[in-house]
């Protein structure tokens, strides 16, 4: 058994975990282990173990501004289009939780204004721009507010913005989870060399159906 956890959905957004998006759209080939249905149902599912079991779930986000330039590639060769008020940078349905509080990233906070964030709402969405959330200063201190070591790691994509964020996160001690069937890479390849790393590094790989189950 798991408590307390954190449930952290990296990117699960519209332009890369909607149904028209790159990484679950029904016409992506490339990952058949898992179709772009059951994947998204597994996110709504782990949304809502979180929510049912109390948890927090803190959802870094891509999004950029009009005065920002916008980046022209991920280093996982994507579009990004994330652009403020715009339908690609929406949190996809399955993900979104009602009452969520945004920590934009020039915003800044004391240590008693994490907590009591942390305390009052189930979800935070932490604006980023590119696909390393440490970008945004309130996650790792967020993650520190709430003295919670354990995190459950779950989105898009496994083999750039995921990998970096379970790499950084095992190595500042804590424990890492993944639900293998509520993760999407760029390709087949990729997810395989991804799972490996994080094996050796000390992630644990679950699915949904047992993490429900035993969480």
């Amino acid at each position: 058994m798991i408590s307390p956890c954190y449930f952290i959905d990296l990117d699960t957004q519209e332009a890369f975990a909607g149904s028209g998006g790159f990484l679950a759209s029904s016409s992506q080939k490339n990952e058949v282990f898992i179709d772009p249905e059951t994947f998204r149902n597994n996110l709504k599912l782990l949304t809502k173990h979180a929510v049912r079991q109390g948890w927090k779930i803190l959802s870094p986000i891509e999004v950029y501004d009009e005065d920002e330039k916008k980046p022209a590639k991920t280093p996982a060769g994507l579009s990004t289009h994330c652009k403020r008020g715009s339908k690609e940078a929406k949190k996809i349905k399955e993900t979104t939780v009602r009452g969520a509080y945004t920590m934009a990233k020039t915003q800044k906070f004391s240590v008693a204004a994490y907590k009591k964030i942390l305390k009052k709402h189930s979800q935070l969405v932490f604006e980023k721009y590119g696909y390393d959330v440490l970008k945004n200063p309130h996650f790792l201190k967020m993650l520190k507010a709430g003295g919670i070591k354990t995190c459950m790691l779950y989105g898009v994509a496994l083999d750039y913005g995921l990998e970096a964020l379970a790499l950084k996160l095992l190595r500042s001690g804590f424990k890492v989870y993944i639900p293998v069937d509520a993760v999407k890479a760029i390709n087949e390849e990729n997810r395989r060399m991804a799972l490996v790393e994080l094996r050796r590094y000390g992630a644990e790989m679950w699915n949904t159906e047992f993490i429900i189950k035993n969480t």
